[in-house]
């Protein structure tokens, strides 16, 4: 799935792909209407724009997963 391959994408080096793959997924989920799995993947974006260097987008990112749960 979409939020695998994101952190998979994290682990293998490349934050800017995970960050966009992981915010593809919280989509998805919010689509579904899956919140908490939304949350979770929004967790995930923030924590690879933080690795690629991107601290505003990931403190934004994070405020959007809080307001999930």
């Amino acid at each position: 799935t979409t939020d695998t391959m994101a952190f998979i994408r994290l682990r293998k080096g490349s934050p800017d792909d995970a960050a966009m793959r992981a915010e593809e997924a919280a989509r998805l989920f919010l689509d579904l209407g899956a919140s908490p799995k939304a949350a979770q993947s929004l967790d995930l974006a923030a924590s690879a724009w933080e690795a690629a260097g991107d601290e505003a987008r990931a403190s934004e990112t994070r405020s959007r997963a809080r307001a999930l749960v």
